[in-house]
């Protein structure tokens, strides 16, 4: 396991603290725990503004680490590279559904359509975050209908 760090700054006046909290909490929601937090008056003429600084950990599994891998491939367009280390993820862990989400998306940037649905189809079955699932479903539509387009135009 491989222990991974994030620091969020947050500047927001001091009626609007409620929404610090909501970002701590969409982050936390992604696997991240708080591990320090801090918050200092940063300046204000009527409202106090308030400096939040929040030091985020998470643990990563192997196969977590394999999917952080392959993101970073797919980000530099080497898909087929990319798929190999979701692949490794998924050996590790085949209930990683977000191991299956990328892996359909770099199918899905490659053509091949009927895998990346496969994929996508599992990773759907298995994430049980309602936010996560509405944006791998808005982001393969979006794939799926550029493809079609390509396809109607006889590619670029």
């Amino acid at each position: 396991m491989t222990t991974e760090y994030m620091l969020l700054k947050v500047e927001k006046p001091g009626d609007r603290i409620n929404e610090v909290e909501d970002e701590i909490k969409d982050i936390a929601s992604d696997g991240w725990e708080v591990a320090g937090y801090s918050a200092t008056l940063a300046r204000g003429i009527r409202v106090p503004t308030y400096s939040h600084l929040v030091l985020f950990k998470r643990r990563l599994s192997d196969a977590g680490r394999n999917v952080r891998r392959g993101t970073r491939l797919a980000d530099k367009k080497q898909y087929r590279e990319a798929i190999a280390e979701f692949d490794k993820a998924i050996e590790l862990d085949p209930e990683l559904g977000t191991a299956f989400a990328a892996r359909g998306f770099a199918y899905a940037e490659l053509a091949e359509v009927d895998r990346a649905a496969a994929d996508i189809r599992k990773a759907l079955s298995l994430i049980r975050d309602p936010k996560l699932i509405a944006h791998i479903e808005e982001v393969f539509e979006a794939k799926r209908r550029a493809n079609e387009q390509q396809d109607a135009g006889g590619g670029l």
